[in-house]
């Protein structure tokens, strides 16, 4: 099988690299037949002329069409379409750096191949020009609409301004409105937490919660005391707190095991020992059954503590996403009797421990504080907030 597909792809590549250049130029690969041509040609004193035509014809057409391209994208107001127009004019150049390294080309039949180049060095630039000028033009479209409160035009038109950066390193007053856009797209999240569970939490958890859960990130700073400027707020309510009963269980049960007990010796039916043909006794292992009675206690104790984070707690935009948090104590511990030789790895295991005091329901609540940390850390990030953010703009802009 593996020899097969191996086979199959060799052909494939001698099938490939035996396409003619003619043929290349006939389905339109340009380049491949402008590649080949000159791959034929490299190092060679006398030029075989259908590689010469080839290499001619093939760079006529792909200039011709590339340069069509261009002049049906040249009418637009789009930086899009002017940043196709530079990557065309950058192929195009490479094309030609690398026809004239074999210039002048000449067949040994005598034919002269003519090559019309395009001048790349000045309609480049001149193109990067007016790609700059429109990317600096929509970006301030997108300026407008952030300067009166669209946190998401501010991101846009920050990420539109670091297209400017891939061609220069000033332009305009482009750094100065950068910075201001990476302002106005901030979101400040006003974070608050309520616990309505029968237990109070200390300034420790709620910072340990709040801390641990909430980190900035470009577009997101969250603040623990009332921000002073225009913010979202997000409140962690605490719910239900509810710890189950103690339990206590136990499983009393014997376990058995055939062990090695040295050696018994053959014996014939007279009664004696038998003999190898080396005059030696002849033994075989001996074994016997040992017994262990074992109690294992089982404890348990769980507790459960709901929760939500409401998005714009009191206005009209306000979202609820609930959460749920299980916790428990859970012991397992083991006593035996008799010979531990009987026991398996699974009793052993238990031998070591003994019961343990429960936990207090107020130490299960803290521990389920714990827990909340990834769990509340898992639904809060950038992209919820851009989400919620995307939605309340949408919304916004119908009413």
């Amino acid at each position: 099988m593996k020899t097969t597909i191996l086979f199959c792809i060799g052909l494939a590549i001698a099938m490939t690299s035996c396409t003619s250049v003619e043929k290349m130029v006939d389905q339109g690969d340009f380049d491949s037949a402008i590649h080949k041509s000159l791959r034929k040609l490299a190092g060679k004193e006398k030029l075989k002329e259908k590689y010469v035509l080839a290499a001619e014809e093939a760079f006529r057409k792909i200039t011709t069409r590339d340069m069509a391209r261009i002049e049906t994208l040249r009418g637009s107001e789009q930086s899009k379409a002017w940043r196709e127009i530079i990557s065309i004019y950058e192929r195009i150049g490479n094309r030609q750096e690398k026809i004239a390294a074999f210039l002048p080309l000449i067949s040994r039949d005598g034919y002269k191949a003519n090559f019309s180049f395009v001048r790349t060095t000045t309609l480049l630039p001149s193109a990067i020009d007016r790609y700059l000028e429109l990317v600096y033009n929509e970006s301030m479209v997108h300026m407008d609409r952030a300067r009166v409160g669209s946190k998401l035009s501010a991101r846009d038109a920050f990420h539109h301004l670091d297209k400017l950066w891939a061609f220069t390193t000033d332009y305009r007053d482009a750094s100065t409105l950068q910075s201001e856009a990476a302002q106005l797209g901030i979101q400040h999240v006003w974070i608050r937490g309520h616990n309505l569970t029968p237990f109070e939490w200390t300034a420790t958890q709620q910072k340990r919660l709040l801390n641990n859960n909430f980190r900035d990130h470009q577009w997101i700073k969250y603040h623990f005391s009332r921000p002073a400027m225009e913010h979202q707020t997000l409140t962690m309510v605490f719910t239900r707190f509810e710890a189950g009963p103690e339990q206590w269980s136990e499983n009393r049960y014997e376990e058995v095991r055939k062990i090695r007990d040295g050696y018994n010796y053959v014996l014939d039916e007279n009664g004696n020992v038998k003999k190898d043909s080396l005059g030696n006794d002849i033994k075989v292992k001996a074994y016997k059954k040992v017994y262990a009675r074992v109690l294992e206690v089982h404890q348990q104790k769980e507790a459960y503590l709901d929760g939500e984070l409401i998005f714009n707690e009191g206005t009209m935009m306000e979202e609820i996403i609930p959460f749920n948090l299980h916790v428990g104590f859970n012991h397992r511990s083991a006593t035996f009797q008799s010979d531990k030789r009987a026991l398996d790895s699974d009793s052993r295991q238990f031998l070591n421990h003994v019961p343990l005091p429960y936990p207090s329901d107020y130490e299960l609540f803290d521990q389920a504080l714990d827990k909340a940390i990834p769990v509340i850390g898992k639904k809060v990030d950038q992209d919820l907030f851009t989400e919620f953010e995307n939605r309340y703009t949408m919304t916004a802009s119908t009413m």
